[in-house]
């Protein structure tokens, strides 16, 4: 997963150059991924109201306030999250010259930033599911890595192509609308289509390890909704970084350093 790593780790000096601006992006980056755990907060409060029996008044009443509460605190993160990151990249990114590259390189801050958001509540998911169950947790984090691993290769040769379109401009080749964008939406769905798959080898895990009495059955409720989240969190994840190696190319810290190289091939690799 060098690429992965190496690539955001560029992205975030670039985009966010002073302490300030990088302290205000984690601030949001932490806040839109605590709703995850906070949904799952309340998947853990609702598997404990229906499947307890015998329960007090007063525990119930606390349990359905507590359900409440933290909905409530869902919801408001939500919006913070998604109407203040916007004014927070156009900070960070200041007045460029060339609107087209400004454009870019606001795409690029929207991509990083959901991609750092996915990774940040696949491993709060990660941490609450281990939690609950350290062995499920092992199980959670040995299907994450695979995906991460599939993933990064994907961006590697997405990042490849949408150069060689890029350097296309200074030659004579004329790349269709059809190879632009029919390359990136397969790699997201070839990602979306493997991630699945590990996602349900994780539920036929989950149900065995209940069935054995090693999950409880609220824990095991909670474990569930916590795959449907990392599942969701992949699928995201694989179309934010094809978007993700697309912007980067293109922007002004990408388009820099491949007008100083070589030109394009004569051809494409279409995949």
């Amino acid at each position: 997963m060098k690429h992965l790593g190496r690539s955001l780790a560029v992205s975030l000096k670039n985009l966010f150059p002073t302490n300030k601006d990088k302290a205000s992006f984690f601030l949001l980056a932490i806040v839109g991924s605590v709703i995850s755990i906070l949904e799952l907060g309340i998947a853990k409060i609702f598997s404990e109201i229906v499947v307890t029996k015998n329960s007090s008044e007063s525990k119930i009443v606390w349990l359905i306030i507590t359900f409440v509460l933290l909905s409530l605190s869902a919801k408001s993160a939500t919006y913070f999250q998604r109407t203040k990151r916007i004014s927070i990249f156009s900070e960070a990114l200041g007045e460029e010259e060339g609107r087209k590259n400004n454009s870019w390189n606001l795409s690029l801050s929207m991509e990083f930033s959901n991609t750092v958001g996915h990774l940040l509540q696949l491993l709060l998911i990660l941490s609450f599911v281990t939690f609950l169950s350290p062995k499920f947790g092992l199980v959670i984090f040995l299907g994450i890595i695979t995906s991460l691993f599939i993933f990064n290769h994907l961006l590697q040769r997405q990042v490849i192509f949408q150069e060689k379109i890029f350097k296309t401009r200074f030659t004579k080749y004329n790349v269709t609308s059809k190879n632009r964008v029919l390359s990136r939406v397969k790699s997201s769905e070839i990602g979306s289509f493997i991630s699945g798959i590990i996602t349900l080898i994780m539920i036929m895990i989950l149900i065995f390890l209940h069935l054995q009495g090693m999950i409880s059955t609220a824990d095991s409720i909670v474990s569930f909704f916590a795959i449907r989240m990392i599942g969701t969190n992949m699928s995201s994840l694989s179309s934010s970084l094809m978007r993700y190696a697309r912007a980067l190319v293109n922007s002004s810290f990408g388009s820099a350093r491949l007008t100083r190289s070589s030109p394009a091939d004569d051809t494409l690799e279409e995949w």
